[in-house]
């Protein structure tokens, strides 16, 4: 049972002739079908795991702390419900599990959905810890941009046109924002690496018109002779206009993998200046 249903008033047949008021938890499922039911009336593009997660959010705990065999998810609150998704649909919350509003990247996060630069992995799952492919970033941006049309010219033997990546190449590589690791390979599964992110953004940025020319000082970090050496410049860049930060103990890690929350923050610091 979803949500908790003592004192829930409801209408049972007694005998063939009479109708009876009880009370009881599965009383409870009709209520919740009927607000679910009204939910999806209103906001037919919501999925069904946005659903569930805001009539979770919606409730009052009575036992413990989350859900629990006597109470469920606690005792649901209608108003509280109708404004979540009020809220949803305004942009100002996200429904992923494993996303906190604690969390350092929570409006990130909540600013990438809501434009349509990012989704989740599969039933309210964002997967912030997960590393971002060389093709899903470019995919990032590609969405960013509003997907523009391209030339569908695709200059790379590892990427199909049944791809769902292949008109983002198409578009990067068209217009200087990526090259691949070779002259006819992209690797469009293997996950970028922070200089290969600073590398794109920087081009990205001179598509665009804007400046690159604030430079960071990468002497700083411990690890700054690790930086390949084509992608220094873009690194210097990429710390001078504040787009990526180091890492505990010092380091600014360039050959790490990007994680999908430092994707989304990179993308609001970016398009947000």
């Amino acid at each position: 049972m979803l949500i908790y249903g003592e004192d829930l008033k409801a209408a049972s047949i007694k005998n063939a002739d009479d109708y009876e008021v009880v009370s009881g938890t599965s009383y409870s499922a009709a209520l919740i079908t009927a607000h679910a039911a009204a939910a999806l009336e209103q906001y037919p593009y919501f999925a069904p795991y946005q659903i569930r997660y805001l009539m979770k959010a919606s409730c009052d705990d009575i036992c413990e702390i989350g859900y629990d065999e006597e109470s469920g998810y606690g005792v649901f609150d209608p108003d509280r419900f109708y404004e979540n998704l009020r809220l949803f649909d305004h942009g100002e919350i996200i429904c992923f599990y494993d996303v906190e509003k604690d969390d350092w990247f929570y409006d990130s996060v909540r600013k990438a959905y809501h434009q349509g630069w990012m989704n989740g992995t599969g039933d309210g799952v964002f997967d912030p810890d997960g590393n971002i492919s060389r093709a899903m970033f470019v995919t990032i941006l590609y969405r960013a941009e509003g997907q523009p049309q391209t030339n569908n010219i695709l200059n790379f033997d590892d990427i199909a046109e049944n791809e769902y990546y292949a008109n983002a190449v198409s578009w990067a590589s068209e217009k200087g924002i990526v090259t691949g690791v070779s002259d006819d390979e992209f690797e469009p599964e293997r996950n970028i690496t922070r200089e290969e992110m600073a590398a794109i953004m920087s081009r990205y940025a001179d598509y665009k018109g804007m400046n690159i020319n604030d430079k960071g000082d990468l002497t700083v970090f411990a690890d700054a002779k690790v930086i390949s050496g084509w992608a220094k410049e873009s690194m210097c860049w990429a710390v001078g206009y504040g787009l990526i930060t180091g890492k505990g103990d010092n380091i600014l890690d360039p050959l790490g993998s990007t994680t999908r929350a430092e994707t989304a923050a990179i993308m609001q610091r970016f398009l947000e200046k």
